[in-house]
């Protein structure tokens, strides 16, 4: 099964991010259909309005229609995703 990246960009609300992480975590931490999260955190310090997740998924589309659930998502927080097939070389994920 493919690792993907997956890079979300949130809105600039703050309020509105802290009143929802506990559902978008709950979410995360939930049985997902066909996708398994290797990873996930947000970024921080400055600029750092976003997150990364790594996951394994049979597709970028079976992915992101999976992640269309989230509820940051849902609520309009994750304005723009970008979706990338990875291959690592090195580490525990190496295939």
């Amino acid at each position: 099964m493919p690792i993907f990246a997956l890079e979300y960009t949130y809105v600039d609300s703050p309020d509105d991010l802290t009143a929802h992480r506990p559902a978008h975590r709950a979410f995360l931490a939930g049985e997902l259909p066909g996708v398994t999260i290797l990873s996930s955190g947000p970024y921080t310090g400055p600029g750092g309005a976003g997150a990364l997740l790594i996951l394994r998924a049979d597709s970028a589309e079976d992915l992101l229609a999976t992640m269309d659930q989230d509820p940051f998502h849902q609520l309009g927080l994750i304005p723009e995703r970008s979706v990338h097939e990875w291959t690592p070389v090195n580490g525990p994920w190496a295939t």
